[in-house]
């Protein structure tokens, strides 16, 4: 099936989400001028029309 947990751009911090890497990470304006970036937060069984499979995955 169709699930974050299992596309190739998907990166699991833990057993129920993780980031997004499809697109390049969003900047971030923060204090002091300082610019962050940051990857969408998906939940492991989330889905989107970009999904590849992961090499090894089923």
């Amino acid at each position: 099936m169709k699930k974050c947990k299992s596309c190739k751009f998907f990166l699991g911090i833990d057993d129920e989400q993780g980031f997004c890497r499809r697109f390049p990470p969003t900047p971030i304006p923060g204090k002091d001028d300082a610019i962050y970036s940051h990857f969408p937060m998906m939940l492991n069984d989330g889905w989107c029309g970009e999904f590849k499979l992961k090499a090894g995955s089923k």
